[in-house]
């Protein structure tokens, strides 16, 4: 509910109905101030070749209805009345609109008429959006607006790019429901190839719209009173006590409101999810001993060459040892691989046993009762330790 739109606006080819001027009587599908196609735009514009402008909900159907004074049409604040926005909400509502956005640029003053056309509307389930206005001036604040101000329609206030809203929190009695943006925006014009930019809450609106359009189609079944909750509960929250005189309960969020599990919709418990299937991991492997490039291989065990000998499934304290990177004890009692320290000591008790010969031919008769040779003399290291290891005392030196 607008000034009009325009049908031949590229990007909204096939998005308009055919409408109606509730001041003159007239179709409402052409736009002479460009207002209400720059808001048709943000919310249902199409896909064009060389653009890639988008509306919110880019399937959705307009229907246009112009609730603006024609001869205010050329004004820079072109005025409405309280009494046609009214109608404009009737003739909407008994159209078959599931949703109405009202956003002229100046919005209308209160009356018993404009808040029984939205009871109207309510009663018959369709969500209403309108701006909260700001007055203009040295300090811009939000003001009381209508029918924002009447309980059950969305009261939209303006954001810029940063989620700051431009314009200060208004008096005691200024509700605002949710914020969108509303600052530095592009959309369509009513003729020709080109976008125009605009801002301010009226603007701010079809964001808003859009979504409750989105989540309209998505949740057929669900009310215009559920739209509303669904859209409060997902925006993006400001992260004050709620709701924030300025933007209200946050920032609408259109993939948040479609896609989010409220928690009174599955009865306060998480979604069912399917189980899980078990995960068969592969035979854990031992780690190789260290200094080898490959382990062991044993034809005697009838493990394949390269391969540990097969073992039983480890236990709970065998499966603790792997992890820390020790070879568990099998099952079958084996002890573990001896490491390097004790395989020098059995082969220096192997040596110590099975001496070679050339120590065997030092003993002498008198050794068997523990009287040792003497050492021999030379300068051989190795030889001289291997003496020492058997007991072997050094030679005294001749005197001179």
């Amino acid at each position: 509910m607008d000034s009009g739109v325009s049908s031949t606006a590229h990007g909204l080819a096939g998005a308009v109905l055919t409408g109606r001027d509730v001041l003159n009587r007239n179709g409402g599908n052409s736009d002479c101030l460009g207002h209400g196609t720059f808001v048709a735009g943000l919310i249902a514009a199409r896909t064009t070749p060389g653009t890639r402008l988008v509306g919110v909900a880019p399937q959705a159907l307009i229907l246009p209805v112009g609730v603006v004074n024609p001869a205010q049409a050329e004004s820079a604040h072109p005025v409405t009345s309280s009494s046609a926005v009214a109608a404009g909400i009737r003739h909407a509502v008994n159209s078959g609109a599931t949703v109405v956005d009202v956003s002229p640029a100046v919005t209308p003053g209160p009356s018993p008429e404009l808040r029984a056309a939205v009871a109207y509307a309510q009663a018959r389930n369709v969500v209403v959006v309108a701006p909260v206005s700001a007055a203009t001036g040295t300090n811009t604040t939000n003001v009381v607006s209508y029918p924002a101000a009447y309980p059950g329609v969305i009261a939209v206030s303006a954001v810029d790019a940063s989620g700051t809203p431009p314009v200060a929190a208004g008096k005691r009695g200024v509700r605002v429901d949710l914020a969108a943006p509303g600052a530095a925006l592009i959309s369509i014009g009513p003729r020709g190839s080109g976008d125009i930019s605009g801002d301010g809450a009226a603007l701010a609106t079809a964001f808003v719209a859009g979504t409750a359009a989105l989540v309209r189609s998505y949740y057929p079944h669900l009310s215009a009173a559920g739209v509303v909750h669904r859209l409060e509960a997902t925006a993006d929250q400001p992260g004050v006590t709620l709701p924030d005189p300025q933007v209200g309960y946050g920032t609408v969020d259109p993939y948040t409101a479609v896609t989010t599990v409220l928690p009174e919709e599955s009865g306060g418990l998480p979604p069912n999810v399917p189980p899980a299937r078990p995960l068969h991991l592969p035979p854990l492997r031992p780690p190789r001993h260290p200094g080898r490039s490959r382990p062991r291989s044993s034809s005697a065990s009838g493990s394949s060459p390269g391969c540990w000998p097969a073992a039983a499934p480890p236990t709970s304290a065998g499966t603790a040892a792997a992890a820390t990177g020790d070879w568990p004890r099998q099952e079958s009692g084996k002890s573990p691989r001896p490491g390097r320290r004790v395989l020098r000591k059995q082969a220096s008790d192997h040596r110590a046993a099975h001496p070679p010969d050339s120590l065997r031919r030092l003993r002498r008769p008198d050794d068997q009762a523990g009287v040792h040779p003497p050492l021999p003399r030379g300068n051989d290291p190795r030889r001289i330790s291997a003496l020492l290891a058997r007991g072997a005392r050094p030679a005294r030196p001749a005197a001179r």
